[in-house]
């Protein structure tokens, strides 16, 4: 947490920050290691869906990577699939204790006992994630308040580098694509 006086100007830094990340990864780096300057945590966790909507944690604080077959990110995937609502749209506030007992005893070594879960949105209502905050005390209104704060700022800066991206996933989604693909098997096949 920042010692400056006014964690309203803690706040502003951390979203120009993000505004001037030059990528998608930078923006979730940022999030999850500069929002401990804003939000006091033990562990932050960015994630978001992948092509087959699947949870894919993209960051986490303090590690530079997290790999996708670890028992933290399978664990991870776990979580967020467990504690994701449809639709994700508000800010869910949870302990280890109210969590599946399988779930809660697998997380022990990983988790501390409360957790603010943020959906990430862009500025059309696009959800694009969620991010997680993890620490040993309860979150008091105004960390809350701070946490829907980056989660919003975070959003909108994943949103903005989510284009590029964007005509991939579309083409790879479109059923044009892939009855070519599958006409494109067949002819080969003959």
């Amino acid at each position: 947490m920042s010692d400056s006086p006014h964690p309203a100007l803690a706040l502003l830094e951390l979203e120009r920050r993000i505004q001037s990340a030059t990528s998608n990864r930078e923006v979730a780096f940022r999030a999850v290691n500069d929002g401990s300057q804003v939000l006091r945590f033990d562990q932050a966790v960015l994630w978001r869906r992948d092509l087959l909507s699947r949870p894919l944690v993209v960051a986490a604080s303090g590690l530079a990577d997290v790999s996708g077959d670890s028992p933290y990110q399978q664990w991870l995937a776990r979580l967020i699939q467990t504690i994701t609502p449809e639709p994700f749209d508000k800010l869910r506030v949870l302990t280890l204790e109210e969590l599946p007992e399988g779930l809660a005893a697998d997380g022990a070594e990983w988790c501390p006992s409360h957790i603010v879960h943020c959906p990430l949105r862009g500025p059309t209502g696009t959800p694009v994630g969620g991010i997680l905050f993890f620490r040993a005390q309860e979150f008091s209104e105004s960390e809350l308040a701070a946490a829907e704060w980056i989660a919003r700022s975070t959003g909108y800066g994943l949103w903005a580098w989510r284009s590029e991206r964007s005509r991939a996933r579309g083409w790879l989604k479109s059923r044009i694509t892939w009855k070519m693909v599958i006409l494109g098997l067949g002819i080969a096949a003959l």
